[in-house]
């Protein structure tokens, strides 16, 4: 009863929010695509940590409602939000230049090249 609850209340809450982002990011159908595959690879990973704490013995869950021992909705929230959502942003506000730091050409190279050899001399 208790997972059905947050399938109720919850779930549509991380949809509207995921589909409210793609509305007004407007991402091509490939942006979506990857942040939709890269949001499932992290909820796998993440179903996938629970499942072996569990037959570890280092936690279990206790609500009503799992199936194979895991809260099958609860990763609904690390596909949409963590995944899809952070991806759409990186991809909106990650340009060229923005929060990587300084561009490729203003960086001295790491292995000394014939042009920079005579640049000093």
């Amino acid at each position: 009863m208790d997972i059905q609850i947050y399938a109720i209340h919850v779930v549509p809450f991380v949809i509207i929010v995921y589909f409210a982002f793609v509305l007004f990011l407007h991402p091509p159908k490939a942006v979506i695509l990857a942040s939709l595959a890269g949001g499932l690879v992290m909820a796998v990973i993440n179903a996938l940590a629970d499942l072996l704490a569990y037959y570890a013995s280092w936690w279990h869950y206790t609500a009503s409602g799992l199936i194979l021992q895991l809260p099958l909705p609860f990763y609904l929230t690390p596909m949409l939000i963590y995944g899809g959502v952070a991806y759409m942003l990186i991809w909106r506000f990650g340009g060229t230049g923005q929060a990587q730091g300084l561009h490729p050409s203003t960086q001295p190279p790491l292995v000394p090249t014939e042009a920079s050899r005579e640049a000093r001399g």
